[in-house]
């Protein structure tokens, strides 16, 4: 079963303080800022952060600057570039792209760790301190746990991989697509989509073609909007 939902876009300027925090995302300029309301109307906080490459929130956030990885306001030396992340809990688990080095945060240290799996990691998953991971081999992708065992194939991945608590989120040509663990899915017209990031529990940050998008991803609610970007 598909079902196609078209984008949707709609904010407000002018931030109430009974407004509910949605996450935190990375504008066009490499800030990070906190994303205030609903997905109809959504403004942005001030810069909490800059330089950021790549970022991941779920109560907490973990950010990866050009050579750190910073949690609380406080700097980690890390390998240089963007990197995946999969928060469990209070702790994290990360890959560096260019380096394809796995690391663990916890207890407020960054750990490397041996990478268990053979190609190019686009995706990581952790539950209770069990990592899995996204392997795209060949122009194919697939799900593997630690030991190497397929767990699942994600047909018709072309860009990034997301692992979700309940689900995958992946690109397929024009559209992103959120399917269940039950096969079912829900797709997303946004044509050029690059980048993913955890907004925020429930809800994932987009880039395509120079514009960001929130999707909501939490099943019954699932949503596609617009988020704004600061006035240059």
């Amino acid at each position: 079963m598909k079902t196609i939902f078209l984008l949707t876009s709609g904010w407000i300027w002018g931030q109430s303080v009974n407004q509910p925090q949605m996450g935190v995302m990375v504008d066009s300029g490499a800030n990070a800022r906190a994303v205030f309301g609903v997905s109809a109307s959504v403004t942005l906080g001030d810069p909490i952060l800059g330089g950021v490459i790549s970022s991941a929130c779920s109560d907490w956030c973990i950010y990866k600057t050009a050579s750190a990885v910073v949690v609380a306001g406080q700097p980690v030396a890390a390998p240089a570039g963007a990197a995946i992340f999969a928060i469990d809990g209070s702790t994290a688990a990360m890959y560096f792209i260019a380096v394809k080095q796995l690391a663990l945060w916890q207890n407020g240290q960054l750990t490397l760790a041996d990478v268990p799996v053979d190609g190019d990691v686009v995706g990581l998953r952790s539950s209770a301190g069990m990592i899995e991971f996204a392997i795209r081999r060949r122009e194919s992708t697939w799900v593997v746990n630690a030991q190497g065992a397929i767990v699942d194939f994600i047909p018709g991945a072309s860009g990034p991989v997301m692992l979700l608590a309940n689900g995958i989120l992946y690109v397929d040509g024009d559209d992103v697509v959120l399917r269940r663990p039950d096969a079912t899915e829900v797709r997303f017209a946004a044509p050029g989509a690059q980048w993913f990031s955890a907004l925020g529990a429930n809800y994932v940050q987009i880039r395509a073609n120079g514009f960001s998008y929130g999707l909501r991803v939490d099943a019954g609610h699932e949503r596609i909007f617009e988020l704004p970007e600061p006035a240059p």
